[in-house]
C-alpha cells in the first residue's frame, strides 16, 4: 500500500486560523459531500491526502487505507453527532486535525479505529503501521468532554454473600470440562432449572461436532418460552486449525439468540482459545445479549461478560467466560443470578462524579496484596444519588476497603474508563497483540490529547509503538517554540499492548490525571533516561504484567522512572506484577538518547530527585516504591545504583544533597513497601501490610531519615483471607525459604536517624515471626553506632500484642555484621530504659546489666558499648575473650578480612583478642567506635614474644605510643602506653575517650616486625599467669518490666501522610 493515496483534495485556503471551535472554522467542506473529492467520495481502501479544510460529518462508512493531512489541510469532527473513522492510519505532517478544542470540548461520539494485523507488512518511516502519527510542523488537538478521571472510595464496598445469590454455578478452573455451557433460569426465582449442559463443540472431529451440536438443539428446545438462558465457552469451541465445519452450530446459536440465522453473532469469529458470554431470554429476541472481548491481557488472558436485568429490575443475571492460552486447565465459566438490590451498589466516593453517566464503565482497585481483584462494573441510573455517590451494576467478588486506618489512607480508587473521543486498535481479525499508536516526532508543531478513551492500542511486539509516545521531541517546555506546551491529560487508556504513556528524549512533558489500566510492560514509560523535567501529577495505574520489549519489563512497573529531574506529585500505582513506581537511573541515557549530551556520565547518580509528593503504592507483587539498581547500555538491569547526590552533580566537593521522599503512602505490596537506596529522608510517610515496611540503603554517604512516619504490620485491612479460618490475607511465603518474617523498618550499614515514627500491628502469625524493628539478614557489613532513635512510639503491648523488635534465629551465613547488630535508645521509647542498648543475647556481650528479651531474641543492656574494628589477613579469623570468663564469654569472627566486636566501654571489663591463624604482615590497626565520653576499656592482643613495633594512636590527634613496664601503667595511662609481656606474648593497650573532643574513634596503628608471625596463640599463657576468670563488681541486674505497655494506640494527629485525597 503507497503511504500517499491516489484522492488529492486541492488546497483553497493558505492559512488555517485558530478558531476556539474548530468547527466554526471558516471554509469547512463536508466528507459526506461528492463535491468536496476531485473523484468522489473515498470509498472502502482509498489512500485519502487532505490538504483543505475538511470537516467529518458523517462516518464514512468504508475501510480506508490511509488518512494523510498535510500542509494547508486540516480534517475537524463536527460535534454533537457519532462518528466513525476506520483507516490504517492517519499521518500529519505541515496539517493539522482537530476533535474539538481547549475551549470548546467536543460533544458527540468520535470513534478512530485502525486497522491492520501483524501480517501487513507496509511500513512508513518514522511511525511503522496502524498509528495516528504527528510528523513535522503537524498539529494534532484531541478535547473529550470533561470527566473526572478517578476518584476514592469513602465508605466500603464488601463482597456479595451467599444471601446475595438466587442460583451460582462456577464451572472451575481445574476442571477437565470444556466447551460450550449452557444453564436456564426461571425468570421469577432465578433458580436454575435444570442440570448445565455442557457440549463439546471444540473438538477435532466433524461427527463428533455435528453430534454435539444436536445435543444442544435437543437441550435448548426443551427450555420452555421465557426461560433466561446462560451461555459461556469454557477453554475453547475451536479447534487450533480451526478447519472443521461449525456452520451448524452457529446456526443453532443465532436462532436462539435472534429467531433466525444472521451470520452477524460474535460467535462466528471465535478462535482458538477465544471467550465469549450471552444471554437469551428464550421467545424474545430483542433481550439477546452478546458479550465478546477480544482484548488478551499479557497476552494470554481474556474475559467476556454479558448481563441482563428482569423486567421487574429485581434479579441480574450474569455471566462470564474466562480463557487463559497458557496454562493447562487455567479457564473457567462462571453463572450466576443476583438479587439486583445487592449486585448493583451505591458508591460513597471523595469527589463529586455528577460527570460519570449511565452507561459508563469503571473499575474499583484491589486494596489487598493481589491486584487482581480489582472489578470492573457500569454506572447504572440513580436518581437519588448526591454528586458524590454512583449506583454501580458490579457483581463484587472482593471487598474494597474505603477508610483511613491509623493515618493510612487505603481507600481504593474508582476510576472512569468510558469517554466520549475513543482510539482503538482494532482487532476483528484476531488479538496479534498489534494495537494502533499515536507517535509524536520531533518539530511538530502542537498536540494536546484530553479527555480520549485509548483502548487495545501499543504494539507489544515492536519497539517504538505506544498508545501516547513523544518520540525525541527534546524541549517541549521552550515556550519560544511551543507557546501552548504539550500535554496528555485526563485519557483512559486501557487494555494497551504495550505500556501507555511513553516519554522519549523528550524534556518537559505534561502527564497528567491519566488512567492506565492493564498494559503489558511498564505503564508509564521514560524510556532511554535522557528525559528530563516530565511532570507526572494525579496519574493512576493498575494492572502492568510482564513483556519482553526492554529487559526490565520482566519486572513491570506502572511508573517507570529513569531520570532523577522528574515531578512526581498526586500519582497512584495500585498494583501490578512488578513495582509500583521504581526510580532506576542508567549510567548515562541509553539507545537514541546516548552522547546526544542530554546527561553527563554517572550525572544522573548524583542528581536530587526533583519532587517526590503525596504519591501512593499499593497491591504490587514485588515493591511499591523502589529507588534502586541501574542499566547497562542493553537496558539491562544492573544491581546498586550508587545514587548519592550532590548540590552540584557534576562536582563531588559541592557537598552532598539529602532527597527528600514526602507523604508516600503504601500498603499491601507483598515483599517491601518501599527500598530506596541513596543520600534520602522519607517524611511524612504511612506504610502498612507488607513482608518489609521500609529498608533504607546507603550507598557511600550516611545519614539516611526517616521522619514523623507511620508504619504498620498488620493494619485493620483485613483483605481476602488466604485460606479457609483464616481471619486475614497475608503476603506471599517464599517458596524456596517458607515464610519469610515481617519486619517494620530494616536496619542495615547506616547510619539512620529515625525520629517522631509510630508503629502497631507486629504481632506473630501462624506462619511468620514478626517486629516492627528490624535488621538486615546476613548482613557483612556493619550498622553503624551513630544511628539515632528519638520519639519511637508504639501501639500495641509489647510481648502480648506484638514485638517491638524482631531478630532472627542465627543465619548458616553469621557474619560479623549480624553479630554485632545493636540499636542505642536514649529516650528509653523502645526499651522503657533510657540509654539501652539493644543488643545480641550472646554470652561475650551480656552482663548483669543485660535482661534478655526472648520474644526479640535482643537483650537489653544498661551498659555502653563501643565497637571494635581488627585488621586480619585474608582469610583468617579472630577471637575475642572477655576476661571475666574467657572460656565461656568469646566470639569469634568471620574471615572477610576484617573482625568486628561489640565491647563494653565502662572499664569494668579487659577483653584479650587472638588471631586464629597468622599475625598481620607489616602492619595492622585495632578502631574503636561510639566511644561514650568519660569510657574506656583495656584489651590485650595476642603477639608474638620477639615482636618489635612502632605504635601510633589517634585520639583525636596522631601520637607516637610509648612503652611502659607493666599492665598497670597502661590501665593508669590515657590510652597512649602499651606494655608487651614477653612471657605471655601479649600486648596491653587501652581505649578511651576523654569527651575533650568531638571525635568518638580511637585508632591504634601498629608496625610489627617479627620472625614468627604464626606464634598468636596466647590464651593459656594467659590464663596461666592472669587467670581464666576475673571478679567484677559494682555490677546490679538491670530490671525490665515483662509488659512494653503501648505509648498510644493511634498515631499522632499529623503523624504520617494521612489522607491522600480529599
Amino acid at each position: 500500500m503507497a503511504a500517499f493515496g491516489r484522492l488529492v483534495l486541492v488546497s483553497v485556503f493558505v492559512s488555517i486560523s485558530n478558531a476556539a471551535c474548530p468547527d466554526k472554522e471558516p471554509g469547512l467542506k463536508n466528507w459526506s459531500d461528492p463535491a468536496t473529492w476531485p473523484n468522489g467520495i473515498p470509498g472502502n481502501g482509498a489512500d485519502v491526502i487532505i490538504n483543505d479544510k475538511i470537516a467529518l460529518d458523517a462516518s464514512p462508512g468504508v475501510d480506508l487505507g490511509s488518512v494523510m493531512i498535510v500542509t494547508g489541510g486540516q480534517l475537524v469532527f463536527l460535534p454533537n453527532r457519532d462518528l466513525i473513522l476506520r483507516t490504517k492510519f492517519i499521518g500529519i505532517k505541515g496539517g493539522r486535525m482537530d476533535i474539538g478544542s481547549e475551549d470548546c470540548l467536543y460533544e458527540g461520539k468520535a470513534t478512530i479505529q485502525l486497522l491492520g494485523t501483524s501480517q501487513d507488512i507496509y511500513s512508513v518511516p518514522g511511525f511503522g503501521r496502524k498509528f495516528l502519527g504527528v510528523d513535522v510542523n503537524g498539529t494534532l488537538e484531541i478535547h473529550g468532554q470533561k470527566k473526572l478521571p478517578w476518584t476514592k472510595l469513602t465508605s466500603p464496598v464488601p463482597k456479595l454473600t451467599d444471601d446475595a445469590y438466587a442460583s451460582r454455578d462456577v464451572v472451575e478452573k481445574h476442571t477437565t470440562t470444556r466447551g460450550f455451557m449452557v444453564n436456564s433460569y426461571d425468570p421469577q426465582t432465578g433458580f436454575r432449572d435444570r442440570p448445565r449442559g455442557e457440549f463439546m463443540i471444540g473438538m477435532s472431529h466433524q461427527k463428533g461436532i455435528e453430534r454435539e451440536t444436536g445435543r444442544l438443539i435437543d437441550y435448548v428446545n426443551d427450555i420452555p418460552s421465557g426461560n433466561v438462558i446462560m451461555l459461556a465457552v469454557r477453554k475453547f469451541i475451536v479447534d487450533k486449525e480451526n478447519i472443521f465445519d461449525r456452520s451448524q452450530f452457529y446456526d443453532a446459536v443465532e436462532i436462539l439468540g435472534y429467531g433466525k440465522v444472521t451470520g452477524t453473532s460474535k460467535i462466528r469469529d471465535l478462535r482458538f482459545y477465544d471467550s465469549f458470554a450471552m444471554i437469551v431470554v428464550k421467545g424474545d429476541t430483542s433481550k439477546t445479549v452478546e458479550g465478546f472481548d477480544p482484548y488478551r491481557a499479557g497476552g494470554i488472558h481474556q474475559t467476556s461478560t454479558a448481563t441482563l436485568l428482569s423486567d421487574d429490575m429485581r434479579l441480574k443475571f450474569y455471566v462470564e467466560s474466562y480463557t487463559r492460552s497458557v496454562g493447562f486447565g487455567h479457564s473457567n465459566a462462571v453463572f450466576e443470578v443476583t438479587y439486583a438490590d445487592r449486585s448493583i451498589p451505591t458508591l460513597d466516593v471523595s469527589d463529586n462524579v455528577a460527570s460519570w453517566q449511565a452507561g459508563d464503565k469503571i473499575f474499583i482497585t484491589s486494596t489487598d496484596y493481589d491486584w487482581r481483584q480489582v472489578e470492573v462494573g457500569t454506572v447504572f441510573p440513580c436518581d437519588n444519588c448526591n454528586n458524590n455517590q454512583i449506583k454501580v451494576d458490579l457483581t463484587a467478588k472482593f471487598s474494597h476497603y474505603g477508610a483511613i486506618t491509623k493515618n493510612v489512607d487505603m481507600r481504593a480508587e474508582v476510576g472512569l474508563l468510558t469517554r466520549n473521543i475513543v482510539i482503538e486498535g482494532d482487532m476483528t481479525n484476531g488479538d496479534d497483540q498489534l494495537g494502533g499508536h499515536i507517535k509524536v516526532l520531533n518539530g511538530f508543531r502542537n498536540f494536546h490529547i484530553e479527555g480520549a478513551e485509548l483502548r487495545r492500542m501499543g504494539q507489544s511486539l515492536e519497539l517504538g509503538n505506544y498508545p501516547i509516545h513523544w518520540h525525541m521531541c527534546e524541549d517541549v517546555d521552550d515556550i519560544e517554540i511551543y507557546p501552548k506546551p504539550t500535554y496528555a491529560r485526563e485519557n483512559s487508556i486501557h487494555e494497551s499492548y504495550a505500556r501507555c504513556v511513553t516519554v522519549h528524549a523528550t524534556h518537559g512533558a505534561m502527564v497528567a490525571d491519566n488512567i492506565c489500566f492493564k498494559s503489558i510492560g511498564h505503564g508509564y514509560f521514560l524510556e532511554d533516561g535522557g528525559e528530563k523535567r516530565t511532570t507526572f501529577r494525579g496519574n493512576l495505574g493498575v494492572g502492568q504484567t510482564k513483556g519482553n520489549l526492554v529487559p526490565t519489563d520482566v519486572r513491570p512497573t506502572t511508573f517507570w522512572i529513569t531520570n532523577p529531574q522528574t515531578i512526581m506529585e498526586n500519582n497512584v500505582a495500585a498494583g501490578g506484577d512488578g513495582f509500583g513506581i521504581w526510580y532506576i537511573f542508567p549510567v548515562e541515557p541509553i539507545g537514541p538518547s546516548k552522547g546526544r549530551g542530554y546527561m553527563l556520565p554517572e550525572e544522573a547518580s548524583h542528581t536530587a530527585i526533583t519532587w517526590f509528593y503525596n504519591n501512593v503504592v499499593h497491591s504490587n507483587s514485588l515493591v511499591g516504591l523502589k529507588i534502586d539498581d541501574s542499566m547497562d547500555e542493553n537496558g539491562t538491569r544492573v544491581t546498586n545504583n550508587r545514587y548519592e547526590p550532590w548540590n552540584d552533580p557534576t562536582d563531588e566537593s559541592s557537598g552532598s544533597k539529602q532527597v527528600e521522599i514526602v507523604k508516600l503512602t503504601a500498603y499491601k505490596n507483598r515483599y517491601f513497601n518501599a527500598y530506596m537506596r541513596g543520600f534520602i529522608e522519607l517524611v511524612d510517610s504511612s506504610l502498612a501490610d507488607s513482608v518489609h515496611g521500609l529498608q533504607i540503603v546507603r550507598w557511600r554517604t550516611g545519614g539516611q531519615k526517616v521522619t514523623n512516619t507511620v508504619i504498620i504490620g498488620d493494619s485493620e485491612n483485613l483483605g481476602e483471607p488466604d485460606s479457609a479460618g483464616a481471619s486475614r490475607s497475608l503476603p506471599n511465603a517464599n517458596p524456596m525459604a517458607g515464610p519469610l518474617p515481617r519486619k517494620g523498618l530494616i536496619f542495615g550499614i547506616g547510619p539512620m536517624i529515625v525520629k517522631n515514627v509510630w508503629f502497631d500491628g507486629f504481632a506473630d502469625t501462624a506462619n511468620a515471626e514478626s517486629g516492627a524493628l528490624g535488621f538486615q539478614p546476613i548482613n557483612g557489613m556493619y550498622i553503624s553506632t551513630d544511628t539515632v532513635l528519638e520519639g519511637i512510639g508504639f501501639g500495641f503491648d509489647d510481648l502480648s500484642e506484638g514485638n517491638r523488635v524482631y531478630q532472627g534465629p542465627i543465619p548458616v551465613d553469621y557474619r560479623d555484621g549480624s553479630r554485632v547488630e545493636r540499636l542505642f535508645d536514649p529516650t528509653g521509647s523502645i526499651t522503657s530504659v533510657p540509654g539501652a542498648t539493644i543488643i545480641r543475647s550472646n554470652p561475650f556481650q551480656m552482663t548483669p546489666k543485660c535482661v534478655e528479651r526472648t520474644n526479640w531474641r535482643m537483650a537489653v543492656c544498661k551498659e555502653n558499648f563501643a565497637m571494635l574494628f581488627v585488621k586480619l589477613e585474608t582469610k583468617d579469623s579472630a577471637t575475642m575473650m572477655r576476661t571475666d570468663d574467657i572460656k565461656t564469654n568469646r566470639q569469634t569472627s568471620d574471615d572477610m578480612g576484617q573482625a568486628v566486636f561489640n565491647v563494653v566501654t565502662s572499664g569494668a571489663y579487659g577483653y584479650l583478642l587472638k588471631f586464629n591463624k597468622i599475625l598481620p604482615k607489616g602492619t595492622f590497626s585495632l578502631r574503636g567506635t561510639g566511644m561514650a565520653p568519660g569510657h574506656s576499656f583495656m584489651i590485650g592482643v595476642c603477639v608474638p614474644k620477639d615482636l618489635v613495633f612502632m605504635g601510633m594512636v589517634r585520639k583525636p590527634a596522631p601520637g607516637r605510643m610509648s612503652e611502659v613496664d607493666s599492665v598497670a601503667g597502661v590501665t593508669s595511662g590515657d590510652g597512649s602506653k602499651y606494655y608487651i609481656d614477653r612471657d605471655v606474648g601479649v600486648l596491653f593497650v587501652k581505649f578511651s575517650y576523654d569527651s575533650g573532643n568531638s571525635l568518638t574513634t580511637v585508632m591504634f596503628f601498629v608496625k610489627l616486625q617479627t620472625s614468627n608471625r604464626m606464634d598468636v596463640d596466647c590464651e593459656a599463657a594467659y590464663s596461666a599467669k592472669y587467670g581464666a576468670t576475673q571478679t567484677v563488681v559494682g555490677q546490679s541486674q538491670l530490671q525490665l518490666p515483662a509488659e512494653l505497655v503501648h505509648s498510644s494506640r493511634t498515631p499522632p494527629q499529623n503523624a504520617g501522610a494521612g489522607s491522600t485525597r480529599a
